[in-house]
């Protein structure tokens, strides 16, 4: 863990047991080494920091709107908490590529199925953890989050809950459309049992 992000993590993991009173499960599931995608449900602009900050201490690269990093302040911070730039008008060729080069130097890329925030659950998921996961072989770490939409300090509790790698697609290769929409629902469903998790310890 670079110097910079494990300074970053330790504030926000402070800052969200104090103010949201944010408790993690599962974080042995989060591979100490070698690379992985972490896929998690996306609801809030919080979730990425806070997914990376409890990540088991392994560095994070998240995917971050090009925009940002023409603010100053943002163009500092951006790469230090492992942000890197992607066009969300451009293809979608771009982030992959760029995410597929960080997978392929051992590193861990946290990316959201749907692609953007899905407020009201009825947006689809996309292929590309699928394809990733398929073409860099690496194994996904599911995820979810509740809590962190609409949060507010001392009266919101965020939970966080992290589940078993899945191993990617084997063989590797060009894969269907169908073998990866195959795979992309086993991930969602991952995904949706660990919310179901954060959601009976919200009981």
């Amino acid at each position: 863990m670079t110097l910079g992000f494990r300074f970053f993590a330790f504030w926000v993991r402070l800052g969200g047991r104090v103010f949201y009173r944010a408790r993690a499960v599962g974080r042995e599931n989060v591979p100490r080494t070698g690379a992985f995608i972490l896929a998690g449900n996306h609801v809030s602009y919080l979730d990425p920091p806070v997914f990376g900050a409890f990540a088991n201490g392994r560095d994070v690269h998240f995917m971050a709107k090009q925009e940002l990093f023409s603010k100053p302040i943002l163009r500092w911070l951006l790469p230090v908490v492992n942000a890197f730039p992607v066009n969300r008008e451009g293809s979608a060729r771009g982030p992959l590529m760029a995410s597929l080069k960080l997978l392929r130097a051992g590193q861990s890329v946290g990316l959201f199925p749907e692609g953007r925030r899905n407020l009201d659950g009825e947006q689809d998921a996309r292929l590309g953890v699928a394809w990733l996961a398929n073409a860099a072989q690496v194994p996904v770490v599911p995820c979810a989050i509740a809590g962190t939409r609409d949060a507010k300090p001392f009266r919101t509790r965020v939970r966080l809950a992290f589940g078993p790698s899945i191993p990617p697609p084997p063989g590797g290769g060009k894969a269907t459309k169908e073998s990866l929409a195959s795979y992309t629902e086993l991930v969602m469903n991952a995904i949706d049992a660990l919310q179901k998790e954060n959601d009976r310890r919200a009981d």
